[in-house]
C-alpha cells in the first residue's frame, strides 16, 4: 500500500471514529429531548405545551456522514 493510500485510509478511519462519537452524542441528545417531550405531553397538551413540544422537536440534532477529501500538498520532489 502506498504512503498516500495509507494516509487516506487513516484519514477515513479517523473520520468514521469521529462520526461514531458524534452519532452517540446525537442519540443521547435525542433521548434527552424525547424525555422532555414526554414530560410536557403528560403534563398538558394544550396551547403553550403544544408549542413547547414543537420547539423541542426542532432542537433534535440532524447529522449525516460526509467524507472530507484529504488536503493535497503540492510539494514536488
Amino acid at each position: 500500500m502506498s504512503r498516500l493510500q495509507r494516509q487516506w485510509v487513516e484519514c477515513l478511519r479517523n473520520q468514521i471514529s469521529d462520526h461514531h462519537a458524534n452519532e452517540k452524542q446525537r442519540k443521547d441528545k435525542t433521548l434527552q429531548i424525547a424525555k422532555e417531550i414526554a414530560t410536557v405531553a403528560r403534563t398538558n397538551m394544550q396551547g403553550v405545551a403544544k408549542d413547547k413540544v414543537v420547539q423541542l422537536q426542532e432542537k433534535l440534532p440532524r447529522m449525516s456522514f460526509e467524507m472530507l477529501a484529504l488536503k493535497r500538498h503540492t510539494a514536488h520532489r
